[in-house]
């Protein structure tokens, strides 16, 4: 009887991982096939798959995330998965075992599974995420990850029920409506918004060496409600994306958040650019209007590559 019981389950599990790998070749075939309205087809392919909705991708780092096919800003990832980003070189050269990472907008997890690497079983990853619709698979992600723990919220200058903005594109959410439309039908989401100092004062989270955020615009907002845990002498080293798009979403310049960490006095910020495979370029106002920065404390100045060091103090973009 339990000889026969474990043929069948054994049978079961080979059935499904079969059924998912054929349906993810045709998902993978279709996106491929640079057919009009391939993505629209994608999607509603997903919802009626079950095994399209977390189906396991090997990213260039040998990590493995899951993904939902039912969110459009997935599919990328299933066609590529294999190629290293600009922020995923510096964060190599600047996060050291042992440290503790802030990943604030996860999404789908890229950046929390390399911050995981990173900083080894030693370290911790703190990653927040406040949209529903990736929760499920970034859940199922960061469990196999015995140094992340998933916060299922956003990070704001305040505390409370808040609303998202999620359009099309669901790597475009935001807490302001900024996209208008252009990206996709937007819908509503009701979330819950925290502050990093609160969180840190009541040791939720713990004191962390480095942050990443991209919370499309609303970054100054995140720096506003981390100020007591920004301005300090031994302050983490920071890397945001500034977008002037989504900054004016919220009523600010592209220049806002950078502003902000430098009027804070004990942390004695230098900003560089992230550029393409990871060089950074020392800038004081920015002429760009989309672009990565990284902020690096003087107690921080160390793990900044040697050729870095030795840019001029007045270059700029």
């Amino acid at each position: 009887m339990e000889f026969a019981k474990a043929q069948s389950v054994g049978f079961r599990k080979r059935y499904e991982s079969v059924k998912r790998s054929l349906s993810v070749k045709l998902a993978r075939t279709l996106l491929r096939s640079g057919r009009r309205g391939r993505t629209r087809v994608a999607l509603l392919l997903a919802r009626r798959l079950r095994t399209l909705q977390a189906v396991p991708i090997k990213t260039a780092q040998g990590a493995t995330l899951y993904v939902d096919l039912r969110v459009a800003s997935a599919h990328a990832l299933l066609l590529d998965s294999s190629s290293e980003t600009s922020e995923q070189c510096v964060m190599g050269q600047v996060i050291r075992p042992e440290d503790t990472a802030f990943d604030i907008g996860a999404h789908l997890g890229v950046h929390t599974v390399w911050l995981s690497r990173l900083v080894g079983a030693a370290g911790r990853v703190c990653a927040f995420e406040p949209n529903p619709a990736v929760l499920a698979p970034l859940h199922r992600t960061v469990e196999r990850l015995d140094n992340v723990s998933l916060h299922p919220f956003a990070l704001s200058d305040r505390s409370g029920r808040c609303d998202l903005f999620v359009p099309g594109d669901e790597s475009m959410a935001s807490l302001a409506d900024w996209t208008n439309g252009e990206h996709g039908n937007i819908r509503k989401v009701s979330a819950t918004s925290r502050c990093i100092d609160d969180l840190v004062e009541d040791q939720t989270i713990p004191q962390p060496n480095f942050i990443k955020c991209d919370v499309e615009g609303g970054e100054l907002a995140v720096f506003r409600g981390a100020r007591n845990t920004l301005n300090r002498p031994e302050s983490p080293i920071l890397m945001f994306e500034a977008n002037v798009n989504a900054s004016s979403g919220f009523g600010l310049t592209v220049q806002s958040a950078m502003d902000f960490l430098r009027s804070l006095k004990l942390p004695r910020y230098q900003f560089f650019q992230v550029r393409p495979g990871g060089k950074l370029v020392r800038v004081r106002r920015l002429k760009t209007a989309h672009c990565n920065i990284l902020a690096v404390p003087h107690c921080c100045a160390d793990r900044l590559p040697q050729s870095t060091l030795r840019l001029p103090r007045d270059s700029s973009d």
